[in-house]
């Protein structure tokens, strides 16, 4: 069956595509979604909208931004966060509920699924392979997508205002953009399962005890204390930085004895950072300068 044509509204609505906006300042990178009317929902022209090529896609956008940031070098730390009062409610329900209307409309529905693909969840996974350190700060409410987005950085810092809502299962699916692997390295995976099931809110205080976030802050303090942690982690010795943070989540599938291997070639790698430290702190009793290690 060949596609049938959209409406002019339904056309209308499909252009849209949520472009985060990035400002650096100095070594930081501050990655933010700017579309608050819509509590920075995430949408996206699907990707069986091939007859619209000049539109792009949601995920190009993504890669190339986060691409750009990887192979900037005087990038150390991105920060992600959302304007307004809301980190992202996720998925755009709106449009993706016109998705649906026009498939049941039509009787036309693509072959490999609905708005569903590959290209939905590869922004988490490039998010990852920054090589660089990355923190949420989360500002509102985080729903969805959006409480994915926020998992799949490194860091989480909340304003005392911030909730996740995993509503996947509310709306008849598993999630797909991560929770199932992340929300249980994190919570555990009888809590995890809980949460997902049930699409539970979780606001801030139960989300920091529970190790969702790692730290929750008065909502008028949120910018400086992700701020000020971003600079800090800037300033340290980059080389060291990036390797510790590859220790870490490789550990994820090595066995104790591999991570004490892998910490010990990294320290080779680490001299010249490793010979400031020690001699600024053990000897000369001064602040390291790691500004070129």
């Amino acid at each position: 069956m060949t596609q049938p044509e959209m409406t002019a509204a339904e056309k209308e609505l499909f252009k849209f595509i949520t472009k985060p906006e990035v400002e650096k300042r100095g070594p930081i990178a501050i990655l933010t979604i700017n579309r608050p009317q819509a509590k920075n929902a995430l949408a996206g022209a699907p990707g069986w909208m091939f007859e619209y090529p000049d539109l792009g896609e949601y995920d190009t956008y993504w890669r190339e931004l986060l691409q750009d940031l990887k192979y900037d070098p005087n990038i150390r730390v991105v920060v992600i966060t959302g304007a307004g009062e809301a980190f992202s409610a996720g998925a755009d329900v709106k449009q993706w509920g016109a998705s649906e209307a026009y498939f049941k409309r039509t009787g036309w529905r693509p072959r490999y699924g609905t708005v569903i693909h590959e290209g939905t969840t590869m922004p988490y996974l490039w998010i990852r392979a920054l090589h660089k350190p990355s923190i949420a700060m989360v500002n509102g409410l985080a729903v969805g997508m959006g409480a994915d987005l926020a998992l799949a950085c490194d860091i989480r810092v909340a304003s005392e205002k911030a909730w996740f809502w995993w509503a996947y299962i509310l709306r008849g699916m598993v999630p797909m953009d991560g929770a199932c692997w992340l929300l249980p390295r994190l919570v555990g995976q009888a809590k995890a399962l809980e949460l997902l099931m049930t699409g539970k809110k979780v606001y801030a205080e139960e989300a920091l005890r529970l190790g969702i976030v790692n730290q929750v802050v008065p909502h008028d303090q949120l910018w400086d204390t992700t701020m000020e942690m971003a600079e800090q982690i800037a300033k340290g010795p980059w080389a060291a930085i990036q390797l510790l943070r590859y220790t870490v989540y490789s550990g994820e599938n090595q066995s104790f004895q591999e991570s004490l291997d892998l910490s010990m070639l990294c320290a080779n790698l680490e001299r010249e950072s490793i010979a400031e430290g020690m001699i600024a702190q053990g000897v000369e009793k001064r602040a390291a300068d790691y500004s070129n290690k």
